[in-house]
């Protein structure tokens, strides 16, 4: 984690994060898409701390936190459902949502989510003076039975991605898991394994970065963005 003065963190903006992963989409038979209960109760547990969070700091309204979506997924975006369910449902304004769309696994939700956070913030941030930096306060959510895999590839993957925020402080994060009645539970050391396999291959580049966007649709705006931010974390 990037380590932060004390004067500095007084002196700087906090911005908090909810970061919601994504769960595979549903099909029928008939071909219709929808999200699966796994998926609603994440959004919907999501939604219940954003508002305990407002609570708890006397907060008369919710804008002052952001919600990034994420997942891709092999059905559809996952994110986009989810937008439209917090939309939909919880009346979350449309604006305070940020749609990763990229991410086709865990490990890929850290690496795009980061940098939809950089190209959000540290780009921005960087061009302005040292007093009108950011600190940003990550909230995870995900399922209760997924919190430890999910805890072990943000530990490894920071390590890779913090080093292209110089103006931007992230804080330690913090995990939350929704109570998960669909009773999955798969031991902890098979999780990592795949987990470990995932990391290796992503964080440390082993792969064809042009094939690699190609695959996952980026748009050129963000092919020539993402590239920066992947040069910065090499470097």
């Amino acid at each position: 984690m990037i380590k932060m003065e004390e004067d500095q963190t007084q002196q700087c903006q906090l911005i908090k994060v909810f970061l919601c992963l994504g769960y595979a989409l549903h099909k029928d038979a008939l071909g219709n898409i929808e999200m699966q209960g796994e998926l609603k109760q994440r959004l919907d547990y999501l939604v219940e701390n954003i508002k305990q969070s407002q609570f708890e700091q006397n907060v008369k309204t919710e804008n002052h936190s952001i919600i990034v979506v994420s997942g891709r997924g092999k059905v559809d975006i996952e994110s986009q459902y989810m937008e439209n369910y917090l939309i939909e449902k919880h009346k979350i304004q449309k604006d305070r949502i940020l749609v990763e769309k990229y991410s086709m696994n865990t490990v890929e939700n850290f690496l795009f989510s980061f940098y939809e956070l950089w190209n959000r913030f540290e780009k921005s941030v960087s061009s302005l003076l040292a007093k009108n930096k950011i600190n940003i306060e990550l909230i995870v959510i995900t399922s209760d039975f997924h919190v430890k895999r999910v805890q072990y590839i943000a530990e490894a993957s920071l390590k890779v991605l913090l080093p292209a925020f110089k103006n931007c402080y992230v804080l330690p994060l913090k995990f939350l898991g929704s109570p998960s009645h669909s009773g999955k539970t798969e031991e902890a050391a098979i999780l990592w394994e795949k987990a470990q396999e995932k990391i290796n291959r992503i964080l440390n580049f082993q792969f064809d970065l042009n094939t690699f966007m190609a695959e996952r649709q980026l748009t050129e705006e963000d092919k020539n963005n993402f590239i920066l931010f992947i040069n910065l974390i090499k470097k």
